[in-house]
């Protein structure tokens, strides 16, 4: 029964791979990605994050008109709609034809989903004052960003009093870090904090009896 309701959770990892449907760009040889920390324009609370080849799922204030080239492209869910962008004008196009093309930088309160074609490096704004969140949660799977405040597994609640936790999942660079409570799942790594950079994803499930 255990070894089901795991399945149940990976089956989510569809939902990493969205872009797989959108058109593939390339990139020069050159990695060595650096952003000016100096730039005028940087928010003062700015970090730069070490962003892992394939997709990662962080959380931050992002001015998506810094993104390097070596990023395909970066999704957020908006009210149940998948909205995406990206620094190549040939996969903005194909994200305004087939889902909602985002217009605005991504506040930190979103987790994003990044696709990196390359190892890369992303800057992001920790909110100086971070937003008093209340860690309750919905039924099913949900996708939320830590909003500059570093929260224990043990902070996260399901809303609905017959629904538990049944995992909390990280992703950076396509690895899959889970939290699922009184149990170790062989072949993923584990945590117990979520850090103030990083989205993550949540399953309420309704309790079974015993």
């Amino acid at each position: 029964m255990k070894f089901m309701k795991i399945a149940s959770i990976l089956l989510m990892f569809g939902f990493l791979f969205i872009a797989n449907a959108i058109s593939p760009v390339t990139t020069s040889n050159d990695n060595s990605t650096v952003i000016d920390l100096n730039d005028n324009s940087t928010n003062s609370n700015a970090t730069v994050l070490d962003i892992s080849k394939g997709r990662s799922v962080i959380s931050g204030d992002i001015d998506i008109s810094k993104l390097s080239e070596e990023i395909h492209s970066v999704w957020i869910v908006d009210a149940g709609n998948w909205k995406g962008y990206s620094p190549h004008q040939l996969v903005r196009e194909e994200i305004q034809a087939g889902y909602g093309l985002l217009e605005e930088n991504i506040p930190a309160r979103k987790a994003t989903i990044v696709f990196a074609m390359e190892d890369t490096q992303l800057e992001v704004a920790i909110p100086n004052e971070p937003q008093s969140m209340t860690r309750l949660y919905g039924k099913g799977l949900s996708l939320h960003g830590a909003n500059g405040e570093s929260i224990s597994v043990y902070d996260i609640l399901c809303s609905t009093p017959e629904y538990t936790l049944s995992a909390a999942i990280k992703v950076m660079g396509d690895e899959a870090s889970l939290f699922v409570p009184e149990s170790t799942i062989d072949g993923y790594g584990s945590f117990m904090n979520i850090n103030e950079s990083e989205g993550y994803y949540v399953l309420c499930e309704k309790a079974k009896e015993e």
